[in-house]
């Protein structure tokens, strides 16, 4: 061989000859992990750096928390997003979103003697559909029956229970495409009657005596034994409305014999118009169902779903061993999920939730913040990475959190809950779903908190 070609394989090989020999240094010289970086330090310091993955930590899967669902008057978005549909599969069960929405008053609306209908028509905005294999729904709307309000609040559990009409006023049989305008054509007469014969006319003039007589609308989906979809609606955009072709002796033209139709819309905004979403799961006959709010499963896989679906309970133990040891200063504190290989979830890389959140759990008042997400966002973290560990393993997903602060006052004392839950950072428009390995996962490295942390 010439030595030219001789010095270039030397080169390319170089890289990988090195990370052989430092592999074989490692395993024969592994520092004890709480005594690591000691012999460095001057004396007095003590800086250690603490693994612990199965003493701890203590998990479980549990069901999604009800969340503030309803407009907010005080910080409308015309682009916000609702969820509509239903899907069932294997894997997830099946989850449900349905909405409830309000129209407005229109202004160009003219009420008069002799009123007829030619027309009344639902416009809905589509905007994505958040899963790949979709099968058509029947979509149905229904009258709603009692009041919503803008200054109310409303959750993801709403009960709509005795509060529609006994029968659908319009449905049609969809398969979405994004970026779409379906028409539901309204056809049930009692309904297009209350445009014909309201109690008084003014009503149409006053946008809260028009809501206290037409309270909205329900949009829910037809139930399916497998498969479906779950679309975004986009509820304040100006192609979702309610429109009506009419003609009565006010939109006569003395010039034209018989009748003048003319077109009007009630439109769905973001200032006074309110809007709820409603979601459902049932986890009958999946490998959930007998892990799910049980905490003595101890089941290796722990999951987080959308839609207030699926949680994961992180207890952490043991606090009393950091407290009694005396005052230290806590440098970083990570906690690090990692992600079932595609191969054994069922569930692509591509289909994971981008981001989680990690909060503390209230129990029955809910759920706060960590203090490390309110100070840096950015540093707190939580976003799907992925993680490769050299030439010679595989490529593996992890979502970590940065809980220094969080951890610090836990120790010290000033936080006495040690109970956290995970959740999907964008579950109120999404249903996707994560396995990630829990504590019970018999190899060490799937679940992990690790602590750097001063002795004073």
């Amino acid at each position: 061989m010439k030595p030219v070609l001789r010095g270039i394989l030397f080169k390319s090989l170089l890289p990988y000859m090195l990370s052989i020999l430092a592999g074989f240094f490692y395993f024969g010289c592994t520092p004890d992990e709480n005594e690591l970086g000691r012999d460095l330090l001057p004396a007095g310091d003590n800086i250690f750096v603490f693994y612990d993955t199965l003493d701890n930590l203590s998990t479980s899967t549990i069901t999604g928390k009800p969340v503030l669902i309803s407009e907010n008057p005080y910080n409308p978005q015309t682009s916000r997003l609702f969820l509509l549909g239903n899907m069932r599969d294997t894997l997830s069960g099946f989850s449900k979103a349905d909405i409830v929405t309000q129209f407005n008053a229109a202004s160009g609306f003219t009420y008069g003697p002799n009123m007829t209908v030619d027309s009344l028509i639902l416009y809905l905005y589509f905007t994505e559909t958040v899963m790949k294999k979709i099968s058509p729904l029947n979509i149905k709307i229904y009258e709603f029956t009692e009041p919503i309000y803008m200054d109310s609040v409303y959750y993801t559990d709403y009960d709509i229970t005795g509060k529609i009409g006994m029968n659908p006023i319009a449905e049609k049989t969809v398969l979405p495409l994004d970026s779409t305008v379906y028409e539901f054509v309204i056809t049930y007469q009692g309904f297009i009657n209350k445009f014909i014969n309201p109690p008084v006319d003014t009503l149409f003039k006053s946008d809260s005596l028009f809501k206290e007589y037409f309270n909205g609308l329900y949009i829910t989906t037809d139930d399916v034994s497998e498969g479906g979809f779950l679309s975004k609606i986009q509820l304040a955009n100006s192609l979702t409305k309610l429109s009506i072709k009419y003609a009565n002796d006010s939109t006569g033209v003395d010039s034209i014999p018989g009748l003048n139709y003319v077109w009007s819309t009630f439109t769905i905004d973001a200032y006074s118009s309110q809007k709820i979403n409603i979601f459902q799961h049932d986890y009958a006959g999946t490998a959930i169902a007998p892990i799910l709010n049980n905490p003595d499963s101890q089941s290796p896989v722990m999951y987080v779903q959308g839609m207030t679906g699926l949680n994961t309970k992180i207890q952490l133990r043991n606090v009393e061993n950091w407290m009694d040891s005396g005052p230290l200063a806590i440098n970083s504190a990570k906690l690090i999920f990692e992600v079932l290989p595609e191969s054994l979830s069922g569930i692509s890389y591509d289909d994971l939730p981008d981001r989680l959140i990690l909060y503390t759990d209230l129990g029955d008042k809910g759920t706060e913040p960590l203090y490390d997400y309110v100070i840096d966002q950015a540093a707190y973290d939580g976003r799907l990475k992925a993680v490769s560990e050299g030439v010679f393993f595989d490529t593996t997903y992890q979502y970590s959190f940065n809980i220094g602060l969080h951890y610090q006052n836990l120790i010290s004392g000033k936080i006495e809950n040690r109970d956290l839950v995970l959740q999907p950072y964008d579950q109120k428009i999404s249903n996707k779903m994560v396995k990630l390995w829990s504590n019970f996962y018999p190899t060490q490295g799937g679940l992990r908190l690790k602590i750097v942390y001063t002795k004073l």
